[in-house]
């Protein structure tokens, strides 16, 4: 599902800033989840109190064939 959302790699996390548009709120900093690559997620809340976790990379890769 977040893989839908994000669509192709995004490299500053632009859908937590539609999030804060829209009335939601970051719940944090965006974290680099991989020391050697560009992989970065962030925690949102939409306006209904629900959590969003958007990733800047599919899950299969941010946490697939961690060496």
């Amino acid at each position: 599902m977040t893989n839908d959302l994000l669509g192709d790699h995004v490299n500053k996390m632009r859908n937590a800033h539609i999030i804060e548009a829209s009335g939601g709120k970051r719940r944090g900093d965006v974290w680099n989840t991989s020391e050697n690559k560009r992989y970065y997620l962030i925690y949102c809340e939409d306006p209904f109190g629900n959590i969003i976790e958007l990733y800047s990379r599919g899950t299969e890769m941010m946490y697939g064939n961690k060496e």
